[in-house]
Formats: structure tokens, C-alpha cells, sequence
């Protein structure tokens, strides 16, 4: 399979990273900036975060929660891990796209779907209002990682409210795993005294 997906490349990044962070070995920290850069220069927009890029180099599919909570999650920790400006800018970047496209300012949480890319789906289905366990974990984990290196309210408040909407529904390991990370890292950062 030739192609490039956002959300599995996020994952192997943060592990290339974490990789680095224990070995010392270069050799994973190279793997992690050029995907990174890869990323940072060929799938995140203003208007948020592609899905694939294929051997022909053509790119599609934007606007799913999917694409945008792993790429958020990731840059943050490439941010953290190798303090390149660029990295933060393109999380902020990914984290107001999300907030402006994806957030439900009045209930909590983001919605699966919200995608101009209409040939790519039946009628109506380009937009999806359900708000799965596993993306909304991420981003509230990303977000309350995000405001600590910035202070802005809103990824504060909209990571502690997304916090809250799942954490009666949080269940297994998978779907589960970063909402329990993002409640860990509010507690231990004593950020429900800073929620707004």
C-alpha cells in the first residue's frame, strides 16, 4: 500500500519520537522531523487536515475528526519533544480549524464529520454529527496540551468540556486510552482550577 493516511503516520510518528526520547538513536528522531515536515507541508490547510496522499501525489478527503485529533495530538508532542516553532504554529493551526469546523460550542465535543469534499460521499453524508469516544479523547488529551504551551482559554475550556462529554462513556482500551490520558494530565496539571 503506497499510500500516505494522517491518523496511522501520526501514530508512528508520536512512537518515532517517544523512540528517540529513550534511545538517544538519531536515527528515529530523523524518521520523526521528516515525516513531520512531510505533514506540516503537504496535508495540513487552513482548512484542515487531508486523509491520504497517494503515489501520484494527489490528496483528499478533509474535515474529518479523525485526521484532525491525530495530527493535532502529534504535532503538539512534536512541539514539546523537538521545540520547533513551526510545529506549534501548525498545531494551533489544526486546533482552530477543529474548533471553527468540528466543536459543538454548545454541548461539548466534536462531530465525526464535517467535509467540503461532497463528491466524496452520498448526499448529505459529507457532514456527520456523531462524536466518536476515541477522536474526541484525543483532542481533548491535545488540546489541554496545547493550552499549557500557549494559555489560550479556548483549547482549555473546549478540551476540559470534550473531557466531560465522554467521560461516562469511555469503555476498552482503544476507544478509551486518551480520555483516560487527557483526565490524568487536567489532574496533574491542576487545570479544572484554570477551566473558565
Amino acid at each position: 500500500e503506497k499510500t500516505i493516511y494522517s491518523d496511522w503516520n501520526s501514530d508512528a510518528i508520536t512512537t518515532y519520537l517517544y523512540l528517540w526520547q529513550t534511545s538517544g538513536d538519531e536515527k528515529y528522531k530523523n524518521i520523526a522531523v521528516n515525516t513531520l515536515n512531510f505533514f506540516k507541508d503537504n496535508m495540513v490547510t487552513e482548512q484542515g487536515a487531508y486523509h491520504y496522499f497517494k503515489e501520484d501525489k494527489s490528496k483528499s478527503v478533509r474535515g474529518n475528526l479523525l485526521d484532525n485529533s491525530h495530527l493535532l495530538l502529534t504535532f503538539v508532542e512534536g512541539y514539546v519533544v523537538l521545540n520547533d516553532d513551526s510545529y506549534l504554529k501548525t498545531a494551533k493551526e489544526l486546533a482552530d480549524y477543529s474548533l471553527n469546523e468540528l466543536y459543538d460550542w454548545n454541548s461539548g465535543g466534536f462531530f465525526e464529520r464535517h467535509s467540503l469534499n461532497i463528491e466524496m460521499y452520498g448526499p448529505g453524508e459529507n457532514v456527520k454529527l456523531s462524536k466518536p469516544i476515541q477522536e474526541n479523547g484525543i483532542m481533548s488529551y491535545a488540546l489541554l496540551k496545547l493550552y499549557k504551551q500557549t494559555n489560550n482559554l479556548d483549547y482549555l475550556n473546549s478540551g476540559i468540556k470534550t473531557l466531560g462529554l465522554i467521560q461516562d462513556n469511555v469503555a476498552g482500551l482503544d476507544r478509551g486510552y486518551y480520555g483516560v490520558m487527557a483526565a490524568k494530565f487536567a489532574i496533574e496539571n491542576n487545570l479544572l482550577k484554570e477551566y473558565d
